[in-house]
């Protein structure tokens, strides 16, 4: 082999080694950035079992999104003074707020599931539904309560609204 393709090549896997160094350079700085980003966020996990229907009771605003996992991400921070609960009975996931005082703060909630068959609302909860393919979806809302839902495609949707609540659709 000729003196110039050895230097050549010398020269090609010198640049090739500082690529790949400041590639693994890179990835260790953004993962440090995306776990501060996690530890700063304003949500915590909570542990819920499996579910296909959900129940809110009260002043929750809730984004509700295809996932292949469940996961259930609720707001940490402001609520002091509110009684939570969240309890899965027979594959239905309640969440229910009750207030000490007059003034009834907003819950955020973020979850993800892979199915939903059955969301109800009351007391002013707003839903943000997405993503989502499904066969089925029933929404009963109540008191004030209203559905919101974009990039959704459903083969069969019942709707059950009462009092002042709001449905409000996109493609």
């Amino acid at each position: 082999m000729k003196t110039s393709k050895k230097i050549l090549l010398i020269v090609a896997g010198i640049f090739g080694g500082l690529l790949i160094v400041s590639l693994i350079s890179f990835r260790k700085e953004t993962m440090a950035v995306v776990s501060d980003i996690q530890a700063r966020s304003p949500f915590a996990p909570v542990a819920v079992e499996g579910f296909d229907q959900v129940d809110f009771s009260g002043k929750w605003n809730a984004k509700i999104r295809f996932g292949l996992e469940q996961r259930v991400l609720l707001q940490t921070g402001h609520a002091e003074g509110l009684n939570l609960v969240l309890e899965n009975v027979d594959g239905t996931l309640y969440l229910k707020t009750a207030s000490n005082g007059e003034s009834l703060d907003t819950i955020h909630v973020k979850i993800t599931v892979p199915r939903l068959r059955t969301i109800r609302a009351s007391g002013g909860a707003m839903i943000n539904y997405a993503d989502f393919d499904s066969d089925t979806l029933r929404v009963v809302l109540e008191g004030g309560s209203t559905f919101s839902g974009y990039e959704n495609v459903f083969d069969y949707t019942s709707f059950e609204v009462s009092g002042d609540s709001q449905i409000k659709l996109s493609k």
